[in-house]
């Protein structure tokens, strides 16, 4: 029995990632939670980039992205990150990201109630590490040291594990 001719299908070419706006704008995501920032850290992961400019765009928020064109927040604090150079080399990797002319507007002194993905790293740390220092606390043999002997943990000694990350 011949098996039934059929015809190949041409390989899916693979589609540009659309640079259409996130469902939400900074402006419409107020009352929302961080939609907006992990969107912004979820491009910031996918970029090509490295050192300072990953630094300046670590400690961007995302402002606006509406056609080709992104618009980026940047505190007053972190401006000494922006330089024309970094500035031109976050629009190309932005531009690679998306597969089209990016157009980036940076503002700095932007007050914005959306965290940074630098804050984001950091806040997630401070809770790990708060984490840790707790599950020391709770744990039954360091209790059991406590009363036992007398013994304390030394403030700063806890640190999460590298699973916690």
């Amino acid at each position: 029995q011949q098996p039934a001719a059929s015809t190949p299908k041409p390989a899916a070419k693979e589609q540009p990632r659309p640079v259409q706006p996130p469902p939400e704008t900074a402006a419409a995501a107020h009352g929302s939670g961080n939609r907006v920032s992990q969107d912004w850290r979820q491009i910031l992961e996918g970029l090509a980039v490295s050192g300072m400019v990953k630094q300046l765009a670590a400690n961007c928020v995302l402002l606006e992205q509406q056609g080709n064109t992104i618009r980026l927040g940047l505190n007053a604090g972190h401006k000494q990150l922006l330089s024309p150079k970094a500035e031109k080399r976050l629009q190309q990797a932005l531009g690679e990201y998306f597969d089209a002319n990016i157009r980036l507007e940076i503002e700095t002194g932007t007050v914005n109630s959306h965290e940074t993905p630098a804050q984001a790293v950091a806040r997630e740390k401070d809770e790990r590490q708060q984490q840790a220092e707790k599950s020391i606390e709770e744990d039954g043999f360091v209790q059991a040291m406590k009363e036992t002997f007398n013994a304390e943990v030394i403030p700063g000694s806890v640190r999460p594990t590298a699973d916690d990350k």
